[in-house]
């Protein structure tokens, strides 16, 4: 054990500091800070496609993964974002 007495010299061993962990919230955001704007530009469906043309930018993360929010004011929000069979982040 570490707190025992040193063998030789009869003095205690000093306790051994771990490195600080990051939580998953400052992980999110490191990984938030890193990412860069996404542009769709069209697909098949022209309807479809007058939804999700534009500029994204990274608001948050799920499951680990960046979520983009489009830019675009006064209009329905248009995000993605991965997702798996987790329930939950």
């Amino acid at each position: 054990p570490r707190d025992e007495p040193a063998r030789s010299g009869g003095s205690k061993k000093a306790p051994e500091k771990s490195a600080p962990v990051a939580d998953d919230k400052s992980a999110a955001a490191a990984k938030k800070a890193q990412a860069v704007p996404l542009s769709v530009s069209n697909c098949k469906d022209q309807t479809i496609s007058e939804i999700i043309a534009g500029k994204y930018v990274p608001v948050s993360t799920n499951h680990g993964r960046i979520v983009y929010k489009k830019q675009r004011p006064g209009s329905i929000d248009v995000m993605i974002y991965y997702w798996d069979d987790r329930d939950g982040p």
